[in-house]
Parts: structure tokens; C-alpha cells; sequence
């Protein structure tokens, strides 16, 4: 042990002077021996057990083992010579310090304090001369009593030295720290040692009354200071359970029942963890939840050691702990929960506001702060806003008059679904409602509101609100689309044929007239695929453009399909009205329209008129528009035809009574091919002819294409058509062959062929059945065809073109952007249109046209037929240009194929003679 330098010169000082004076003493009282052995013991076992188990005293907080020796030293003094004295003593001493386990040094020096304090109370009674024989007199007691003195000065006086010695406390405080404690004490024992001793000095038997006295008064001093430590215990316990449920945090909480435990049980070390005590700690559980602590204490004096009270109150303090725990738990997890409620009602993006049960508002959001443009300070504040405020902190000022009725307003927007909640006691569901802002604006809002309850009671409630301004608004956008064209932002089909059936039904009502005008856009088809869809787009919206500035605001002008438009007028007197409207419509369309790119077009449409005359369907009335416009239509662009039921009906039934003797000529195999031959322009040969469906009719005689091919388009039977054409043409070209004549033969595909799936395989098998040679076939299709759908024509050629038969683009020319492309398609021919053959004699645009497609072609390696020629100026002009083939009436009308079989066998001319006399056909000069 490492001591000051002091103090172990108070050490030394101690032990050097307690040896001295055991020496000295024994030397020079060594004739008196040791007195009576019975007594000897008796007092060496008294105080051998007041060292062992000492006297607990407490002062505050603090506790202190009182040995009570003072009284067996003043028996001591009256009844043993001084040897018998000091060896009581020292026994005595000795057999504390080997009781308590003290260290070596401070057993020494406890021992030799001891033997010092006894060594001067023997001194001071021989000096002063007591008598130890006969019976005690007064100045024995007080000779014995000076003797205690003396012991007890010298031992405060020793052990406040090495306190003074070992620590910061001075050696006055050291002296008189807890000195009437221990006078008390000396008092006591000096009390009752008196009279024994008196007692003992006259009648030996009296040593017998020393044990049940010393017990009784130890008993006595001792309840007397237990008592106290009892109420002290329970004012600390008091204290504690209050400072230890002061603080709310856990960690307080810990900390401060630490503090109090170590105070009250007056232990130094104290932990409270979920580790099992060790065995030299006094510990008691403290369950919190489903886990158990323990509260351990150690580090006490062992003179001290822990006794059933210090249990009882360990224990108090463990209940006084858990309760405090709890609650700190508890308080910990509703913060967390407030914590975490706060952090969701701040992140949410719905508005949120709490009612108490009186409808008004409690709490709002930072979000329902936002979407009411006030702080929630404002909106939660009970009754109107004191008119003494100016402006408030929070910077809204809801003091003027306009301000406190926006504000009652709000409160009154948001209470009415609250007081409905809490009539109801149930959830209000998604609601809509329209919320006042503090700016005074309004707002499309969702809401729910639920109630509060306490049991059966609702004690307030929550609403929960959106601004859906946006949804309402893409509603809005969603039904106007629903309704509106989003090209012209025209009514639709939908929403004319709503306002339609209302017209009807109110004309039913009021008699009145009501009109629809059903207009076509002419050629519409034409500019679309020739211009591309953006300029038929542009196109489409100047139209619509144009037809709404002539309609009346009344009228509802829509857009019903792709290029077509109807127009209702409503309350008019006679037909005539419409009829005015339509050429209104016709004149504001003559003029040009310019589209992007500086592209000009002039549109006309064809309008057909129906009226509710006769009360029909909107169904009713539109077929009839429709039927109109289609006879306008038939009469020529720009035209205007109203409705005639009995013209209508006998076209109707004429294309009916058409398209059914069309499918039974198809079934019955009525129809034939007639084939046109192609002159080459080189040496007047025929080398290829085009296949012709033509239908032969007993009551109306030879049809042409033009009459029921477009019927067959419509109903579908251009199909089976295709496929007959297909197959006889293969045939008869093989029957040639057979003959002699070696010639290849054309057929054309309508789009609906191109289209179809089988196409391939007819063409496969139209081959292996005709034992046709793939390369003598040659497959037409037109240009707008080819144009349709880019990528689609290019494989579908591909995929013909592998099966090697020939191909060729019909028409062309009549496209404006077709020369960008014809790189692109995999085709061996290019067929002219005959529209520029018509004035290619006498217009220069028609000839440069004619020419730049036979460079191009004859470039990319394809030859050139011209259609339509008719006459030999226009032949001579093609020949001119270097186109490479011909067909037309100057060469062949379409044929039989018995009629046409002379031309290509030998009979009755030789096969090499030229069905045309190139050398008499001169070009024309001065055409270019």
C-alpha cells in the first residue's frame, strides 16, 4: 500500500510508541502480575467481541462501527493491574483486526493505536494512584474515569492524524468529526461499567452482572440509533422514489436510481445491467418488460455488512425502480410514437386536421398548412382573432373584417364533414367537396373523415384531405378528349350523335327542322399519300378551320371520321337553310390552302344534306347524309346533294342487285380475261400482254372493270376475283406456249391481294398448276398502293420477287414523292400513267415528267411501259423520249384470247412481222 510520507510517519510514530510503552510498562509494572484470570477473560472475551462485531452508528448518509470499548477500559482500569489491562486490550485488538481481514499495515496500526490510547489510560490511573485492593471508593471511579478519558483523547487524537495524514480534511475537523457520537458512546459505557465494577470490587460474584448489562446497553444504544436510521431510511426512500421519477429518459432515470441506491446503502460501486450479480455483490432483479436487470451494490465496509433491512430496502428500490423504468419505457415509446406520427403527418402530402368534439379544429398538418395557405397556429385558434393584433408571428394577419370571413369560411369547409362524422359516429368516405384557401381562392378537394373514439364515444375526429385540382383537371382534359377530335379539337362522332338525338327529340317536341350536312373532303386519299400525313393533317385542320368560321355559334360543326364532316343546324325553316349553309361551306373552301414546306392545295368536298323529315333515327339521318354525299360525290367534286329517298333506294338496290349477281357470276365462273398486248417500241413486236377480268352479261352485255370492281373492293369478292385472274391468266399463257407463241403475261393486285396472307401460296399454286415458267409471270401493283405502307410493299416484293416471277409498279407517276422511292422497291417495270400521255404532244411539264421517269428507271436497270396510247403522234413522242414499251388502243383494244391468238402465232402473217410499222411513225419536231 503506497502512503503520503505523513502518514506513514504517523504510522511509524504509532507502532514505535505502542512498542515503547508495552515494554516500559510490562518492565515497571511487571510485580503486580496480570490480576484475577476469571476477570482477565471475562473482559478480554467482551472486548474481543465488541472489536468483531462493532456498534453500527449512522450520521446522515454516513455510518460508523463503534467498538464501545470505552467501558471494559474503565472495568479494566478498576479491576486489573496494569499488565492485566494492556493484555485484555491487545487480545482484544488483535482478535478484531484477524475478524475483519484487515491488511498487515493497517492491522498494525490499529494494534498499536490501541496498545498507545490503553497505555496512556494505564499511566494516567497509576499516576494518579488508584487503589485495586478493598472496596471501591469515589476517587477510584474517578481515577478510573480519567484513565478512560485519556484513552479516548488519545485515540481520536491517533486516528484524526492519520485521517488528517491520508486525506484533504484537517486534523480539528478530523478530531471533532462525529465527537459526540463517540462521547455518547464513552458516556454509556462508563454509565454501566460504573456500578458493576463497584460492584465487583466488593462481591466477586457481582463480574457476573457485566454480560446481560453490556448486551442490554449495546441493545439499547443501538435501537436508539437504529430507530433513527429507520426514519432516515425512510425519508431517503422517500426522496428517492420522487428523484428517481423525476426525470422521463431512461438514461436519467438509470443514472438517479444509481445515485440513491449508493447513497442509502451507502455503497460506492453500483451498476444496474442485465448481468447476472456476481456473488460478493447485493443485488435485488428489476423486471422491465419481458427482460430483467439487476441492481448490484458493492464496495461497503465489511465492518458494515448488509443486514435484512438493507434487503427490505434494496427490494423498495427495485419496485421504486421498475415503476420508474416503466414509465420511462413508456414514455419513451409514446415519444417515439409521437416522434414517429409527427414525421409521418409532416411527410404526408394529404392535408390532415383533428377535430375536438366540439367541430372545431385541433390540429393541422404541414401539408393541410400548405394546401390552406395558413399557418396552423391560425386555422386551430378558438373563436375570431383578437382585434388588438396587428400581425401575429407567424406571419398571416387574420385581423380585418375580409380576413376573419375567409377564416370562418375555412373553419367551416373543413367542420362540415367533421360534424358529419360525429353525428354519424362512421367513417365518411371518399367524399369531394370545394375548399376555401386563406387567399379566399377555392380548391377541388378528396376527402375521408373518420371519428375518434373512446369506446362507444366519439371524442373527436380526423379528416383527411387532397387537392385534386389536377385530377379534375386531366378529368376534365379526358372527357373533352372523349368527346373532341384531338387533330381539329372538333366534336366527335360521340358527341355529335349525343347532340344529334337530343336535336331529334326536340324537334319531335317544338316541330322544328333540323339538318345534317355529311361533307367528304374530294381526293382527300390522294394528297394524304402523295404529300404525306402531315400535310394531310394541316390540310384536315384548315378545313375544319374554314367549315366553323361559316357555321352559326349555334350549329355543331364535328369531325366523324377521317376526312369527313358533319354539320347540325337546328331551327331551320326548309332545306334551302342547309343549302345556303353548304355553299357558304364550298365558297369559303375555294380558295387555296397553304400548308407547311410552301405547299398549296385547293380542297373541295362533296356535302350531302339529310333532314329529320319524316322523324328518323340519328342513324337513319346520318345513313341518308352519307347517301347523299356519295351521289354528290358520284356527280363530281365540290358537288352538294340532299336526300331523295326513291333515287337513294335505287341506287341502293342497284349496287345490291350488283354485288349479288357479281357473286353468283363468280361462283358460276361467268366471268372471262381478256388480254391487252404491250408493243415493243424497238422492233413493233408483241412479247407480253396484261390480263383483263371482264364480266359478259346476257341482259346489261360486257361490263367493264370500272362498273363492279369497286363493289367487289367493298364486299370482299375481289379476293375469289383475284384468284381466278390469277389462275386463268397462267393457264392460257401456258396454252400459248403449247401453241407456239411464247409470251409473258401481267396481272394486277388489288390492294386487298397484296394484303392477304395467301397471297404467296396462290401465286405458288396458280404456277405449279399451270406448269408456268415463274418468269413469264409479271404481278402489277398501283403506285398509291406501293405508297401506302412503305416497309410493308418492300417485303412483300422481297418476298415475291425470291419466287421469280417479274413485278411492276402500275400508274406511275401520279404520285408527287414516288421518284424519292423507286430506288427502294425490287421491280422490274415501270408503267407510265396515262394521264401524261393524254397532252404529252403538246405540254412540256407532262414530257419532262415522262422523261425524268425513263432516266431513272432506265438507271436503275427497270424498263418503262407507256399505257394509253392511242395515237401514233403519241407514240411517236414516247419513242421519242426513249420510253421502252407501249400499250393502248393504237396497238390493241383488250381481247379474247382466241381473238388475240393470230396476232401471236404465225398465222395467217409470220410471227417476226411487227404488229406495227415503226418506220412510217416520224417524231414530231419542235416537242420537247
Amino acid at each position: 500500500m503506497h502512503l503520503p510520507l505523513l502518514a506513514r510517519s504517523v504510522v511509524a510514530t504509532v507502532v514505535a510508541a505502542a512498542a515503547a510503552s508495552l515494554a516500559v510498562l510490562t518492565l515497571h509494572y511487571g510485580d503486580a502480575g496480570f490480576g484475577r484470570v476469571d476477570i482477565l477473560v471475562l473482559l478480554a472475551a467482551i472486548a474481543s467481541a465488541a472489536w468483531a462485531w462493532p456498534l453500527i452508528v449512522y450520521r446522515g448518509s454516513a455510518s460508523e462501527a463503534v467498538h464501545a470499548d470505552e467501558g471494559l477500559i474503565f472495568l479494566a482500569l478498576l479491576l486489573l493491574p496494569p499488565r492485566g489491562v494492556l493484555t485484555t486490550i491487545a487480545v482484544a485488538a488483535a482478535a478484531g483486526q484477524v475478524r475483519h481481514r484487515r491488511g498487515w499495515l493497517k492491522a498494525v496500526f490499529n494494534w498499536a493505536e490501541v496498545i498507545v490510547a490503553s497505555s496512556a489510560a494505564v499511566v494516567v490511573t497509576q499516576v494518579l494512584g488508584i487503589h485495586l485492593s478493598g472496596r471501591a471508593h469515589g476517587t477510584d471511579l474517578a481515577i478510573a474515569l480519567a484513565g478512560t478519558g485519556a484513552f479516548f483523547v488519545l485515540s481520536a487524537v491517533i486516528t484524526a492524524g492519520i485521517i488528517a495524514a491520508t486525506s484533504e480534511t484537517t486534523l480539528r475537523a478530523a478530531v471533532f468529526d462525529g465527537a459526540e457520537l463517540r462521547l455518547l458512546v464513552c458516556t454509556v459505557g462508563c454509565i454501566v461499567a460504573a456500578p458493576v465494577g463497584m460492584a465487583a470490587r466488593s462481591a466477586e460474584w457481582a463480574i457476573a452482572l457485566l454480560p446481560p448489562l453490556y448486551v442490554t446497553a449495546r441493545w439499547v444504544v443501538a435501537g436508539r440509533f437504529e430507530a433513527r436510521h429507520d426514519r432516515d431510511r425512510m425519508l431517503g426512500l422517500f426522496d428517492a422514489t420522487l428523484a428517481v421519477h423525476r426525470p422521463l429518459a431512461s438514461a436519467d432515470v438509470r443514472a438517479e436510481l444509481g445515485r440513491v441506491a449508493g447513497e442509502l446503502l451507502r455503497c460506492p460501486d453500483v451498476r444496474l445491467s442485465p448481468e447476472a450479480p456476481a456473488a460478493a455483490e447485493f443485488s435485488s432483479s428489476i423486471a422491465v418488460g419481458e427482460a430483467t436487470e439487476w441492481l448490484a451494490l458493492s464496495g461497503r465496509s465489511r465492518a458494515e455488512p448488509f443486514d435484512g433491512a438493507d434487503r427490505r430496502l434494496l427490494d423498495a428500490l427495485a419496485v421504486v425502480g421498475k415503476s420508474a423504468l416503466s414509465r420511462a419505457e413508456m414514455y419513451a415509446r409514446v415519444k417515439r410514437q409521437g416522434d414517429e406520427l409527427a414525421a409521418i403527418m409532416g411527410s404526408l402530402a394529404e392535408g390532415v386536421v383533428a377535430f375536438g368534439i366540439d367541430g372545431q379544429p385541433v390540429y393541422v398538418n404541414p401539408a393541410g398548412e400548405a394546401l390552406l395557405g395558413a399557418p396552423a397556429a391560425v386555422i386551430t385558434r378558438a373563436g375570431p382573432p383578437d382585434p388588438s393584433i396587428d400581425t401575429i408571428d407567424f406571419g398571416v394577419d387574420p385581423s380585418s373584417l375580409i380576413e376573419r370571413r375567409i377564416l370562418a369560411s375555412i373553419r367551416d369547409s373543413l367542420a362540415a364533414p367533421a360534424q358529419r362524422c360525429l353525428q354519424a359516429m362512421a367513417s365518411v368516405g371518399d367524399e369531394s367537396a370545394v375548399f376555401v384557401r386563406f387567399d379566399a381562392a377555392t380548391f377541388p378537394a378528396s376527402y375521408t373523415c373518420a371519428p375518434i373514439m373512446d369506446g362507444s364515444v366519439a371524442v373527436g375526429a380526423v379528416l383527411v384531405f387532397r387537392d385534386v385540382t389536377e385530377r379534375v383537371t386531366a378529368e376534365e382534359q379526358l372527357a373533352h378528349h372523349a368527346f373532341h377530335d384531338q387533330l381539329t379539337g372538333l366534336p366527335n362522332r360521340r358527341l355529335f350523335l349525343d347532340r344529334l338525338s337530343q336535336a331529334l327529340l326536340r324537334g319531335e317536341v317544338n316541330g322544328k327542322s333540323c339538318a345534317v350536312l355529311f361533307a367528304d373532303i374530294d381526293r382527300f386519299k390522294s394528297i394524304n399519300d402523295n404529300l404525306g400525313h402531315q400535310a394531310g393533317d394541316e390540310l384536315l385542320q384548315e378545313v375544319a378551320r374554314r367549315i366553323s368560321a361559316v357555321a352559326r355559334p349555334a350549329d355543331t360543326v364535328a369531325r366523324f371520321g377521317a376526312d369527313e364532316f358533319t354539320i347540325l343546324v337546328e331551327d331551320i325553316r326548309g332545306i334551302e337553310a342547309a343549302q345556303q349553309l353548304a355553299a357558304r361551306i364550298l365558297n369559303k373552301l375555294a380558295g387555296p390552302i397553304q400548308l407547311s414546306e410552301n405547299r398549296e392545295v385547293v380542297a373541295t368536298v362533296s356535302i350531302g344534306i339529310a333532314t329529320n323529315e319524316g322523324q328518323p333515327t340519328a342513324d337513319d339521318i346520318l345513313h341518308n347524309g352519307d347517301l347523299a354525299m356519295s351521289q354528290a360525290k358520284a356527280t363530281g367534286a365540290g358537288g352538294v346533294q340532299c336526300y331523295d329517298p326513291a333515287a337513294m333506294q335505287a341506287r341502293s338496290a342497284h349496287r345490291f342487285d350488283l354485288e349479288a349477281d357479281l357473286r353468283a357470276a363468280i361462283a358460276g365462273e361467268q366471268l372471262v380475261v381478256h388480254y391487252q398486248p404491250l408493243v415493243d417500241l424497238h422492233d413493233g413486236l408483241v412479247h407480253d400482254v396484261e390480263a383483263l377480268i371482264r364480266w359478259p352479261n346476257a341482259k346489261h352485255g360486257l361490263r367493264m372493270p370500272s362498273e363492279f370492281i369497286p363493289i367487289a373492293e367493298e364486299s370482299g369478292l375481289i379476293l375469289p376475283l383475284g384468284r381466278f385472274v390469277l389462275i386463268e391468266a397462267a393457264r392460257q399463257a401456258h396454252r400459248w406456249e403449247q401453241s407456239g407463241a411464247v409470251v409473258n403475261v401481267a396481272v394486277n393486285l388489288s390492294p386487298r391481294q397484296f394484303q392477304d396472307e395467301d397471297l404467296i401460296q396462290q401465286i405458288t399454286d396458280a404456277l405449279r398448276t399451270s406448269e408456268l415458267p415463274p418468269q413469264r409471270l409479271c404481278l402489277e401493283i398501283t403506285e398509291s398502293l406501293a405508297m401506302q405502307d412503305l416497309d410493308l410493299t418492300i417485303r412483300t416484293l422481297a418476298r415475291l420477287k425470291r419466287l421469280g416471277v417479274h413485278l411492276a409498279i402500275d400508274d406511275f407517276g401520279t404520285g408527287y414523292s414516288s421518284l424519292n422511292y423507286l430506288k427502294r422497291f425490287p421491280v422490274d417495270e415501270v408503267k407510265i400513267d396515262q394521264s401524261f400521255i393524254r397532252d404529252v404532244r403538246h405540254s412540256p411539264v407532262d414530257s419532262a415528267i415522262v422523261a425524268a421517269i425513263v432516266g431513272l428507271a432506265d438507271a436503275l436497270g427497270m424498263r418503262t411501259v407507256v399505257e394509253g396510247v392511242e395515237d401514233e403522234v403519241q407514240l411517236a413522242r414516247v419513242r421519242e423520249l426513249g420510253c421502252g414499251f407501249a400499250q393502248g388502243y393504237l396497238v390493241s383494244a383488250p381481247q379474247p384470247p382466241d381473238q388475240l391468238t393470230p396476232l401471236l402465232l404465225d398465222v395467217p402473217r409470220p410471227r417476226s412481222r411487227p404488229v406495227i410499222d415503226l418506220t412510217r411513225i416520224e417524231p414530231r419536231q419542235g416537242i420537247s
